[in-house]
C-alpha cells in the first residue's frame, strides 16, 4: 500500500492536511472541508502547491550548480539516458553562457521569482548593453528555457516563465561559394607550384574538401585506415575537436563519401610519402602522426592560394569565403541535378532545411555523383 506524504485529521468538523516540509518542521493548513473525499483532493493540491513554493524558494545560482558540467549535470544525464547525446562541445558552450550572460542577471534571484518580464528584460540588455548578436543572444535564451524547463520536470515551479518568450529575428551573413572558375584555376594541376607554392598537403586538403563537402573537423580526423583508394571511398566515422580530440561526427553523421580519380591521385601521393606508422596515424598531421594539422594553417594557406588566383583579402571578406565554403560548393552541386536523400546521405545532414542553407543556385547539370565531380575536375 503506498504511503502517502501527507496525512488528514479533523478538527470542529473541518479536515487538516498535515505534513513535513523540506526543513522536517510539521505543517498544518485547513482543507476547509467537511468530507474527506474532497478533502483528500484538495489535501493533494494544496500539499503540492506548497512543496513547489518551497522548492522554487532557493536561488538560481544554488539551482545551477553542476548545470551544464559533462559528468555532473543532471540534465545532460537524462538527454544522454534518453539516446539523445548531448556532445561536450554543447555542454561547454551552454556553460559559458550560463556563466557570462545569466547568472550574473539571475544568479541571486530566487527561482520561483524569476518571471517573464525579467527574461524579456535580460534578453534586451543582452543586445542593448552587452553588445551579443542576435544570434548568441537566442542561443543564451535557449539555455536559460532548458534550465527552467528542466525545473519544471523536477517539481520545482509550476511551469516555466520562459516558455512563450520570442527569438530575436537573426541575419546571419550568407556564407560565399567559389565559383567553377575560381575551382579550376585552384585545382590546376599545371600551376601548383604558383598557386600553392608547390605544397601538395595543402593542395590535396582543400582538393579533397572541395569534393567531398567534409567539415573542418571531418578533414582533420580523416586517418590512413579511413581511406579505400582501390575502391574512391573515405569513410567518416570522426570529427577532431581542439580541446577533446577524436569524437563522433557533428550529428553522428556516420558516413562514407566516394571520390575522384584527381583525389585519390593527391591522396596516394600524400599517404605513400607520409611514412606513416599506424593506420590510426592521422593523414593530415601537424608536429607528428598523432595529432592533425592546426586549422589556423589550413585556412592561411586556402587564403594565400586565392590570393595567387585573383582574390585578394579585402574581396575574400566581403565575399565571406571560409574553408566553410567547400561544403556549400559541394552541396550545391549535388543539390541541383541528385535527389535530396543521397545528398543527405554524402553531406550527413539532418533535414531538408539545412541542405537548403547549404544550396546555391546556377550550378551546371550531371547526372551521378562520379560523372558531377570527374567533369569538374577535367
Amino acid at each position: 500500500m503506498e504511503t502517502k506524504p501527507y496525512g488528514l485529521y479533523k478538527k470542529n468538523g473541518i479536515y487538516y492536511v498535515r505534513f513535513r516540509n523540506e526543513d522536517g518542521k510539521r505543517q498544518s493548513l485547513s482543507t476547509r472541508q467537511r468530507k474527506k473525499t474532497l478533502a483528500e483532493r484538495v489535501a493533494l493540491q494544496m500539499y503540492t502547491e506548497h512543496m513547489l513554493s518551497t522548492k522554487g524558494n532557493i536561488t538560481f545560482l544554488e539551482y545551477s550548480k553542476n548545470w551544464w558540467i559533462y559528468d555532473s549535470c543532471k540534465y545532460v544525464e537524462y538527454r544522454n539516458r534518453k539516446n539523445r547525446i548531448l556532445s561536450q562541445t554543447y555542454v561547454d558552450v551552454n556553460r559559458i553562457y550560463l556563466q557570462k550572460h545569466i547568472l550574473p542577471y539571475f544568479g541571486k534571484m530566487k527561482l520561483k521569482k524569476i518571471k517573464r518580464e525579467k527574461i524579456e528584460e535580460w534578453h534586451n540588455e543582452l543586445i542593448e548593453r552587452e553588445n551579443l548578436s542576435p544570434t548568441t543572444a537566442n542561443h543564451c535564451l535557449l539555455t536559460l528555457k532548458i534550465m527552467l524547463e528542466f525545473a519544471v520536470n523536477k517539481g520545482l515551479l509550476p511551469k516555466s516563465p520562459a516558455k512563450d518568450i520570442l527569438n530575436f529575428r537573426e541575419e546571419p551573413k550568407a556564407k560565399g561559394i567559389i565559383t567553377i572558375d575560381e575551382f579550376k584555376k585552384l585545382f590546376d594541376e599545371s600551376k601548383i607550384e604558383s598557386i600553392w607554392g608547390g605544397d601538395l598537403f595543402y593542395y590535396t586538403i582543400n582538393l579533397l574538401t572541395a569534393n567531398t563537402g567534409l567539415r573542418m573537423g571531418e578533414v582533420r580526423a580523416l586517418q590512413v585506415k579511413d581511406v579505400d583508394l582501390n575502391n574512391k571511398i573515405i569513410d567518416i566515422k570522426h570529427s577532431y575537436r581542439r580541446k577533446y580530440g577524436l569524437a563522433e561526427p557533428k550529428w553522428s553523421s556516420y558516413r562514407k563519401i566516394p571520390i575522384t580519380d584527381k583525389v585519390v591521385k593527391y591522396l596516394k601521393i600524400i599517404i605513400d610519402n607520409m611514412d606513416y606508422q599506424s593506420e590510426d596515424d592521422f593523414i593530415f598531421y601537424g608536429k607528428d602522426h598523432s595529432k592533425p594539422i592546426d586549422e589556423k594553417a589550413i585556412s592561411k594557406h586556402l587564403y594565400r592560394a586565392l590570393e595567387n588566383i585573383g582574390i585578394s583579402r579585402e574581396d575574400r571578406v566581403n565575399r565571406n569565403i571560409t574553408f566553410h565554403s567547400w561544403r556549400h560548393f559541394y552541396n550545391s552541386y549535388l543539390y541541383e541535378h541528385l535527389p535530396l536523400t543521397i545528398v543527405q546521405g554524402l553531406t550527413g545532414h539532418k533535414s531538408k532545411k539545412m541542405t537548403l542553407h547549404y544550396y546555391h543556385e546556377g550550378q551546371k547539370d550531371y547526372s551521378q555523383v562520379y560523372q558531377i565531380l570527374e567533369v569538374l575536375n577535367e
